[in-house]
């Protein structure tokens, strides 16, 4: 008999972080009702940001991401025994939202194997084009060391949202678009109506805010520290600065003139989306964007600050690279002793015990 699989594949910055987060907390509750949801990051129920539990086949549907060991010619015969042989649920449901940048032609392939093995429903969020974009943006100051302005941004940005539906939908036939701006306040409850099955206890609850966007001030600080390290400790510094200070609220702010330009490049994704999916229309090119717009203004950052994180950007890479020397160093039975003199120079430089006090 054939199993039910049901594949999220987010967009990105649409809640994928939230709904990883229900969908681990309450797998004991799914499994009753027939949904298998395993392999997702344990660090996932402590709130961390999730990429949520298909990074296998993430592998094999974004080439871009294998890894040199990957085997992507044996990989779907793994996929079937991983997610659809080893669990007698009749449903096995994965989330990531890496999947929707999928190849066309992984697609083609991964689909024409499991027509005879599952039957397969694939569910995608979607947000008005502004707000999503402006939301990439902050993502990628926060995680790719992005370090141009919005207004510039938005000259050389995919459609990624866009091209996801496109080819996902071509691949499958049971495709379901969620519009996010307008089930942003219930986003368990349309998730589990678009897949047809119960909401598990506790579904009515607001979804814990995960992965939270930059307020005008942070993403101003990070881009220029972007700048300062091109990118290397993005991930580092944003975290830092996010956990630190959690209870912050994001903002959008409204660029009339980057709005013109995602206008004249998209508008005609945002017809056919419309088209195809939310007769009325739903999705805008800018739409609500909420009590927490803002105004463009001008942030001033002290030099002095600045100075003082230049300062600890080159100590923290210089320890990165230390610990890297470190890494690489033969790892022999019996060390010679030229081998312990340089580890030991280098565990000193580091961790030096006769530190002067600050």
């Amino acid at each position: 008999m054939k199993k039910r699989l049901i594949i999220h594949i987010g967009l990105p910055k649409t809640g994928s972080s939230a709904l990883q987060f229900f969908f681990a907390q309450n797998a004991a509750s799914l499994a009753q009702n027939g949904v298998d949801y395993r392999h997702f990051e344990k660090e996932v129920l402590e709130g961390a940001i999730s990429s949520g539990n298909a990074s296998k086949l993430i592998q094999y549907l974004v080439p871009q991401n294998r890894r040199d060991d990957f085997k992507a010619d044996k990989y779907l015969k793994t996929f079937e025994k991983k997610y659809l042989d080893a669990t007698d649920a009749p449903i096995v449901l994965l989330s990531s939202e890496v999947l929707h940048n999928a190849a066309p032609a992984c697609l083609a392939d991964f689909f024409a194997y499991l027509e005879p093995l599952a039957d397969v429903t694939v569910i995608a969020f979607i947000r008005n084009l502004y707000g999503h974009t402006y939301s990439s943006w902050m993502q990628g100051i926060k995680r790719g060391g992005e370090t141009r302005h919005f207004s510039e941004y938005v000259t050389k940005c995919r459609d990624i949202q866009f091209e996801a539906v496109r080819n996902w939908s071509q691949a499958c036939p049971d495709f379901k678009l969620i519009h996010y701006d307008s089930e942003k306040d219930r986003l368990l409850q349309a998730f589990f109506e678009a897949a047809g099955l119960p909401l598990p206890e506790g579904g009515q609850e607001a979804l814990p805010r995960i992965n939270r966007s930059l307020n005008q001030r942070e993403a101003t600080l990070l881009r220029e520290l972007n700048r300062m390290h091109r990118g290397e400790l993005s991930r580092m510094l944003s975290d830092a600065l996010i956990v630190g200070n959690a209870v912050a609220a994001p903002d959008t702010v409204m660029y009339p003139g980057a709005a013109k330009t995602l206008e004249k490049r998209f508008s005609e994704n945002v017809d056919w989306i419309n088209e195809n999916y939310f007769p009325g229309p739903r999705m805008q090119v800018i739409g609500d964007l909420g009590a927490s717009v803002d105004t463009p203004r001008k942030i001033q950052l002290a030099s002095g600050d600045l100075t003082l994180f230049r300062c600890l950007i080159d100590k923290v890479q210089e320890q990165q690279r230390d610990l890297g020397r470190l890494k690489i160093l033969p790892t022999l039975s019996a060390p010679t002793k030229q081998t312990q003199k340089v580890r030991r120079g280098l565990l000193d430089s580091l961790f030096p015990k006769n530190a002067p006090p600050k």
